[in-house]
């Protein structure tokens, strides 16, 4: 709950920015920023298995699909721009992301792979997104209003990803 309430908090200082979540096991974060009436978060087609019908669905899935297709993109866009990247903390995670002997792309031994996974996740939501806002009346608008504040309360600590 507390991580949900740090997106929300982040979310209206960016100005009610895009929040992509990844759910794969639970949907509690997607649903609490929705009851706290975040109202910018990605939304997914997702195929509901008992009617075959498409649904939309808030947050990312990482599955056997969209993995190797959201690595592939990142390992494109780093070829591309790596100049574009300006979080060392995020690069040294690169530097140790490898291709398994099983062919599957993760952090080698005693290394993490959040950060880039993390990367990966925004840069796909990011090509997929369309953007319809006006800027000025973006630029117009509030970071941060009483509402969202007396909502989430004071005492939540901010802690600033990278």
């Amino acid at each position: 709950d507390l991580y949900v309430k740090q997106m929300y908090c982040l979310g209206m200082y960016y100005n009610y920015c895009l929040i992509g979540i990844e759910n794969n096991f639970d949907k509690f974060e997607c649903r609490e920023l929705a009851r706290l009436g975040y109202i910018n978060q990605f939304i997914r087609k997702a195929e509901e298995k008992i009617n075959q019908k498409s649904v939309k669905e808030y947050g990312f899935r990482t599955d056997l699909v969209t993995r190797p297709a959201i690595i592939s993109y990142i390992v494109e866009f780093v070829r591309e721009h790596p100049e574009k990247i300006n979080d060392i903390d995020t690069l040294k995670e690169m530097l140790e992301f490898i291709y398994n002997d099983n062919g599957r792309a993760e952090a080698q031994q005693g290394s993490h792979d959040d950060l880039v996974m993390g990367y990966a996740i925004a840069m796909r939501i990011v090509k997929d997104v369309v953007f319809n806002a006006n800027p000025i009346q973006l630029a117009e608008s509030t970071f941060f209003n009483e509402r969202s504040y007396e909502e989430i309360g004071e005492e939540i600590p901010i802690i600033w990803l990278k």
